[in-house]
């Protein structure tokens, strides 16, 4: 998944989030840090909503905080 930016020099420079496609395929192929119960609720969120959209993006704030989903906004 990319950042969300109008800039497409700020998209290639910022890194992708990676998901899986089934929580236990990360739970046999992960470590117990990568599994805690908020990552595996985030992992289970973005599985339905690409059932939903194609275009899922995350943003981080000027803060450096970040928003794990964004999507149905246009560019």
């Amino acid at each position: 998944m990319n950042i969300f930016a109008n800039a497409s020099i700020r998209i290639s420079v910022n890194p992708r989030k990676g998901y899986c496609i089934e929580n236990t395929l990360a739970t046999s192929n992960s470590s117990a840090i990568l599994t805690n119960r908020n990552s595996l609720l985030e992992n289970q969120v973005f599985t339905a909503l690409c059932r939903v959209t194609p275009e899922i993006f995350y943003y981080k704030t000027t803060t450096g905080r970040e928003v794990d989903f964004v999507w149905g906004w246009s560019r």
